[in-house]
């Protein structure tokens, strides 16, 4: 693919460079379709979309060629897998806390140290940031409940 720049005395000739995304490279004239049926369709993702309705709309679509369709699929697929992952930090973030405070404890019995004593101090910033964390792993797995495709 080559791009004609007609500004100055001559015109010269460069090559456009790809749009990469996640998954396989969109060439840079596939992106403008790829961007109008983005936008003509919703640009940005609602959490009432059904993934699967998504797809099927992507696959039937006429005016995109098979690598467009790839690309787009692949890029609701990075959607859901972002969700899942940040999903299971926060799950693993919780239980880590947890365990802080029980060996915490542990350690104050045997040791006769102070561990619990200042994360006592910090209680209040503890309990925000878990439950923050609990917000975004409930509305999670409650969204997974509630419609299991998503």
């Amino acid at each position: 693919m080559t791009d004609t720049n007609t500004a100055g005395a001559g015109s010269e000739t460069r090559p456009q460079a790809p749009v990469r995304g996640a998954g396989p490279v969109v060439p840079a004239a596939a992106a403008g379709r790829v961007s109008s049926y983005l936008s003509a369709e919703q640009s940005l993702p609602t959490s009432t979309d059904d993934p699967i309705e998504k797809y099927i709309k992507i696959i039937s679509n006429k005016d995109l060629d098979s690598e467009e369709k790839r690309w787009l699929v692949d890029q609701a697929k990075i959607r859901f897998k972002n969700r899942r992952r940040m999903a299971y930090i926060a799950l693993a973030t919780i239980i880590g806390s947890l365990l802080v405070v029980l060996v915490g404890a542990v350690v104050d019995g045997v040791a006769g140290t102070n561990i619990v004593g200042k994360l006592n101090e910090t209680a209040n910033l503890l309990g925000g940031i878990n439950a923050l964390l609990t917000g975004i792993v409930a509305a999670y797995y409650g969204a997974s409940t509630i419609r299991p495709s998503s």
